[in-house]
């Protein structure tokens, strides 16, 4: 079943264990640096603001504190088939006083090197039960 989300919408995931993926195709911009997309999370208590510098997972910052939530690496080109970044989300460990979780995709230097989204091709998230597959979710 394919969810088609718009920007800043929400959706509920009844699965206790799943795997979130990003993925792109290379391109190159008018300025010929390349594009590297980021998938960061925020981790958000009661009050809808992340609990804690901790609870920022991004390519700096792979685990949260209760190994609930875990960034595979960073890939800095798109090169390749299927999912360039993933993160997996244990709701299993999370701690209770977690009410949201947020994903957010970047352009790394975007300003600097002048890019946008509009630019990007095939890009997609994808939300992946991990006992069973779910179609890609279109970036918008």
């Amino acid at each position: 079943m394919a969810i088609n989300l718009q920007k800043g919408q929400r959706e509920n995931i009844n699965a206790p264990k799943f795997t979130i993926g990003l993925g792109w195709d290379t391109n190159s911009s008018s300025t010929g640096s390349g594009f590297d997309l980021d998938a960061s999370i925020f981790i958000l208590g009661e009050n809808k603001k992340v609990i804690s510098d901790a609870h920022f997972i991004f390519y700096n910052n792979l685990k949260s504190p209760d190994d609930s939530v875990i960034h595979t690496g960073d890939n800095l080109t798109g090169d390749g088939d299927g999912d360039d970044e993933q993160i997996k989300i244990d709701l299993t460990k999370i701690d209770p006083a977690v009410k949201e979780i947020c994903i957010v995709v970047t352009i790394h230097e975007a300003e600097t090197r002048k890019q946008n989204f509009g630019q990007v091709r095939n890009s997609f998230i994808r939300i992946v039960d991990d006992s069973r597959s779910c179609d890609r979710i279109p970036v918008l």
